[in-house]
């Protein structure tokens, strides 16, 4: 989405909240941001205006920088992940390690090259990720425990 924007003529910053909720942007005029509203609903979002409510502390993310978030994502998503599975299973501390480490990276590729919009099917980007976590975790679990992680993992996207 930022990418979209940041292709706006006049459209001078674009930046996402830690949450994803809030949108802050700095425009030439403010005809700017009629296409604004209009790019941010063709991608499915819904775009109202708010002024003066947002903490100073707010820290805001532009283009280059949400891909640290993803990378934050995926991290805390494996390390959840791999926690529950661990939990039934006789994983050794130096495995677990090594799982939760190809997991997150994984997932931090798929959500990375994910090009999806607000309005696209949840279950798409869930069905990728839990392909690539499976993938990065077959050489570590073999191919039956892989197939099991894979679905606590869907089934921990569907919750969460």
């Amino acid at each position: 989405m930022l990418a979209r924007l940041d292709s706006i003529p006049g459209l001078r910053e674009a930046a996402v909240d830690h949450r994803g909720e809030l949108l802050r942007l700095v425009a030439s005029d403010a005809s700017v941001f009629d296409v604004v509203r209009g790019e941010l609903s063709g991608l499915g979002y819904a775009a109202e205006e708010v002024s003066g409510l947002v903490p100073a502390d707010v820290r805001w993310y532009a283009f280059d920088d949400v891909r640290d978030l993803s990378r934050e994502e995926a991290e805390i998503i494996a390390r959840r992940v791999t926690s529950a599975f661990r939990r039934s299973r006789a994983l050794s501390d130096a495995t677990a390690i090594r799982l939760d480490e190809a997991v997150a990276e994984a997932l931090y590729r798929c959500l990375a090259e994910s090009e999806l919009g607000s309005a696209a099917a949840p279950a798409t980007l869930r069905s990728a990720c839990c392909d690539v976590a499976e993938e990065a975790a077959r050489p570590i679990l073999g191919d039956d425990q892989a197939r099991e992680y894979a679905a606590l993992l869907a089934k921990d996207l569907t919750v969460t």
